[in-house]
Order: structure tokens, then C-alpha cells, then sequence
């Protein structure tokens, strides 16, 4: 196998591991958070905490495994890169989870799916979605955005994050 291709399994396996470790503090945050109310804006707290935490463990492993050989920058330089290359992926992230909430209600409602879309995600920005939206749309639709969402990663990580 190539170097490359070898690197982008690497890649997609730390991705996974950080999924991973992202959908679990999702949901374990999520029913603490209705089991101890302790604010009202569950889901950008959840979400919040979520990528933070699978941020760190994906720049973590990136760094030491999959990039390994990519240690031209310091880690605070290439710390900083892998933070905007994943904040924009996470603003992309965000659409895309607004869309399919949106594109999953408009199918009982015939409201304007923009207004739609644009709607839902300023409820999961401000944290006006607890009731609203059930955890299993929630957790599919971020399975679909977090696989659109890794080709961009990928290609801002590979290509400026850990450029040598």
C-alpha cells in the first residue's frame, strides 16, 4: 500500500476512535443533563463538551500516530490549525445536522425548508432544542454530517495542519 493511502486509513481510524469518544460524551452528558437540570441549553452544552473533547483526542493521536512523521511546526502551531480546520468543520457540521432535522420535520409540515433549516439550527446553537427534537435524529443526523464532514477535515489537516 502507499504512504498516503496507509496515512488516510490512519486517519479514518483515529476519526473513528474520536467519533466515538464524541457521540458517548454526547450521550452520557445529554441524560446527565436531563437527570441533574442544571441548564437549560442541553444540546449546545452536550455538543460543546462533545467536540471539545473529541477535538483533543483526534489532534492527540493525529499528532502521535497518523502524522507522526509530519512534525515540521511546533504543537502549539499545529495545535492552532487543527482547532480552525475542525471549527469550520464543525460550523459545516452544525448545517449539516440543521438540514436533515429540518429536511426530517418539513416531511409533516410544509413549511419552507430553508426557513426551516435556519430555524433549527439557531435552536441548536441556543440551546432551545430540548424538547424539541428527539436524541436518536439527533445522533443520526451527526452520523451523516460527521461523514460529509471528514473529507473536509481530512484535506485541511493533511494539507495544513501537519504540513511538514
Amino acid at each position: 500500500m502507499g504512504k498516503e493511502l496507509v496515512r488516510l486509513i490512519k486517519y479514518c481510524i483515529v476519526g473513528a476512535s474520536s467519533f466515538l469518544v464524541g457521540l458517548l460524551t454526547f450521550n452520557v452528558s445529554w441524560i446527565l443533563l436531563h437527570i441533574f437540570p442544571v441548564c437549560k441549553a442541553v444540546f449546545p452544552v452536550c455538543n460543546a463538551l462533545a467536540y471539545v473533547v473529541s477535538v483533543l483526542n483526534g489532534f492527540l493521536l493525529n499528532r502521535s500516530w497518523t502524522f507522526s512523521d509530519k512534525r515540521g511546526h511546533s504543537v502549539w502551531q499545529q495545535a492552532g490549525r487543527f482547532a480552525i480546520v475542525n471549527i469550520i468543520g464543525w460550523a459545516m457540521n452544525t448545517v449539516v445536522i440543521a438540514a436533515i432535522v429540518a429536511s426530517a420535520m418539513s416531511l409533516h409540515e410544509s413549511h419552507n425548508f430553508f426557513h426551516r433549516a435556519v430555524g433549527v439550527a439557531l435552536d441548536l446553537l441556543t440551546g432551545r432544542s430540548k424538547a424539541h427534537y428527539s436524541l436518536l435524529l439527533l445522533n443520526a443526523a451527526g452520523v451523516v454530517a460527521t461523514g460529509i464532514v471528514l473529507v473536509w477535515n481530512w484535506l485541511g489537516n493533511r494539507h495544513w495542519s501537519f504540513r511538514k
